[in-house]
C-alpha cells in the first residue's frame, strides 16, 4: 500500500473494491506562487490554470486543444464564457486562415435583453473575446434592423452572423426548446 497515492486522482473500474472513503488529511498540490489545491475530480474556485498542470486534467486539455484544432464546428451549451483557461483555448479559432469553423450557442436568455449587438453584459463580453466577431454583423434573416432576444425566441430562430468568414450563430431559447428545434441548430452546424 503506498500512502504517497492515497489522494490521486484515478479511474476505478470495479466500484466493490476497496477505496478510501475518508477525506481527512487530505494532501494538496502546491504552486511556485505558494497556493495550495486539494486533490478533485473537478476544477473549481481561483487559480484554474494551475490546476490543469496536474494530471488527469492537464491531458484533458491537451486533447481539447487537438479536437478544437480538428474540429469543423463547434457547439457550446449552456457555457457562459467566464473561464478564461477555457476561452482562450478557443479563441484562435478565429485567426486560422487554413479553417473557418462554424459555431453555435444555446443558451437562455431572458426576454427583455438586447441582441448581441446591444448587449453590454459580462456573457456577451466573454462571448465576443472567446469568439471574435462583429456584434453589429448579428441579427435576423428577416430583418436588417437589430431585434431583441423576445424577437429570437418567439420564433424559435437564432440569432445569426452576417459574417461567413465569422459564422456564429446564438439559440436564446434554452436548451429544451433547442432539442425540440434540432433541425435549425444542425443547419447551423453543418
Amino acid at each position: 500500500d503506498d500512502n504517497t497515492e492515497m489522494h490521486k486522482i484515478c479511474w476505478n473500474n470495479n466500484l466493490n473494491s476497496k477505496f478510501a472513503q475518508n477525506s481527512s488529511g487530505r494532501s494538496g498540490n502546491y504552486t511556485n506562487e505558494g497556493l495550495d489545491h486539494l486533490n478533485s475530480n473537478i476544477i473549481m474556485g481561483l487559480d484554474k490554470t494551475n490546476q490543469l498542470l496536474r494530471e488527469p486534467f492537464m491531458s484533458y486539455y491537451m486533447q481539447l486543444d487537438k479536437l478544437i484544432y480538428e474540429a469543423d464546428a463547434i457547439l457550446f451549451i449552456g457555457y457562459g464564457f467566464n473561464d478564461l483557461h477555457l476561452n482562450n483555448a478557443f479563441s484562435f479559432i478565429r485567426y486560422d486562415k487554413e479553417k473557418t469553423r462554424k459555431v453555435v450557442v444555446i443558451d437562455y436568455a431572458s426576454d427583455n435583453e438586447d441582441g448581441l449587438s446591444f448587449r453590454s453584459d459580462a456573457w456577451s463580453f466573454g462571448l465576443l473575446q472567446t469568439l471574435p466577431s462583429n456584434a453589429y454583423q448579428m441579427g435576423a434573416e428577416t430583418t436588417s434592423l437589430p431585434q431583441p432576444v423576445s424577437f429570437f425566441k418567439k420564433r424559435n430562430i437564432l440569432e445569426k452572423s452576417k459574417n461567413k468568414d465569422l459564422p456564429l450563430a446564438i439559440w436564446y431559447n434554452g436548451f429544451i426548446e433547442a432539442c425540440k428545434n434540432p433541425d435549425k441548430i444542425l443547419k447551423e452546424l453543418l
